[in-house]
C-alpha cells in the first residue's frame, strides 16, 4: 500500500478510528506516525451534569461573562468575524495572506448556506466584540473558528457563547469537538470545560527520489521552525 504514496505531507485520521488504525498502522515503519489529541465534550447529558464538569477557573470565567451582560446574536455576516481576527489576532501569528481570508470566508459562508454552520456574536454598546463559527455534522459540533477583541477576551464573551450552546444542546446525541491544537495551555483551557482528550493518528511519508526527498525535508523543516518561532509565547486566541 505504501508504495502507492511516496509522499504524504500530512494526513490525519478521525479520533473515532483510533483503535482500528492502531491495528492497521502497527509495524508500518514506512510512515512517520504521530499520536495527536483533540478534546471532546459529550453533550448527551443534562446541563447540570455538563456544568458540574467545569473547572473552578472556567466557572469563574463564566460568572464574569454573565456579569458583563453580553448581547448574544446569531448572524450570517461572516465579514465581522474576519475583521475581528484580522484586527486582533493576525499580528501575533505573522502575515496572513488575503487568499487565506478569502478561503475562510467562503468556507464559513458555505457552511451557513447549507445549514451546517452557526455564526454567533457577542455585542455590547452597539459593537461586536467576539464571534465564533460552529459547524455541525453527523452528531458532532466543531469549534471551527473564533476571534475576540480585548474587551471580548477580558470579559469572557466566548466562554459565555460556548456555555449558551452547551445549555441549549444539553441532552442531544452530540459531541462538541474543540479542535484543540497540540499546545498545552490551550488543551488545558478546553479541558477546563470537562472535555476529554481524544487521540488520533497523523501520518507523514517522504520516499521521493534524490534530490526531491531532501528538498521536501528541508522545506518542511523550515515551515516547522517558522511556525514555532511565530507561536512562541502566543497566548490563546
Amino acid at each position: 500500500m505504501a508504495a502507492h504514496y511516496p509522499y504524504i505531507s500530512s494526513y490525519t485520521f478521525n479520533p473515532e478510528t483510533f483503535q482500528l488504525m492502531r491495528g492497521v498502522l502497527d509495524g508500518m515503519k514506512c510512515f512517520d506516525i504521530k499520536v495527536l489529541h483533540t478534546h471532546w465534550l459529550d453533550l448527551n447529558r443534562s446541563y447540570e451534569a455538563i456544568d458540574s464538569g467545569y473547572s473552578k477557573d472556567r466557572k469563574l470565567n463564566l460568572k464574569r461573562g454573565i456579569s458583563a451582560k453580553w448581547q448574544m446574536i446569531e448572524s450570517d455576516n461572516f465579514k465581522m468575524l474576519r475583521t475581528l481576527f484580522a484586527e486582533n489576532h493576525a499580528r501575533r501569528i505573522g502575515r496572513v495572506k488575503n487568499d487565506a481570508y478569502t478561503m475562510l470566508e467562503r468556507l464559513g459562508s458555505k457552511c451557513l448556506e447549507n445549514g451546517s454552520g452557526r455564526l454567533l456574536y457577542a455585542r455590547a454598546d452597539a459593537r461586536t466584540h467576539a464571534g465564533t463559527l460552529l459547524t455541525r455534522y453527523r452528531g458532532r459540533t466543531v469549534y471551527l473558528f473564533n476571534a475576540a477583541d480585548n474587551a471580548g477576551r477580558k470579559k469572557n464573551a466566548r466562554v459565555l457563547m460556548l456555555d449558551n450552546y452547551f445549555r441549549g444542546n444539553a441532552g442531544a446525541e452530540m459531541v462538541f469537538d474543540f479542535e484543540s491544537p497540540e499546545k498545552q495551555s490551550i488543551a488545558e483551557y478546553y479541558a477546563g470545560f470537562g472535555a476529554v482528550a481524544m487521540p488520533f493518528y497523523q501520518i507523514r511519508r517522504n520516499a521521493l527520489p534524490f534530490p526531491l526527498a531532501q528538498i521536501q525535508t528541508l522545506r518542511s523543516w523550515l515551515i516547522i521552525k517558522t511556525r514555532r518561532y511565530l507561536s512562541a509565547g502566543l497566548c490563546r486566541i
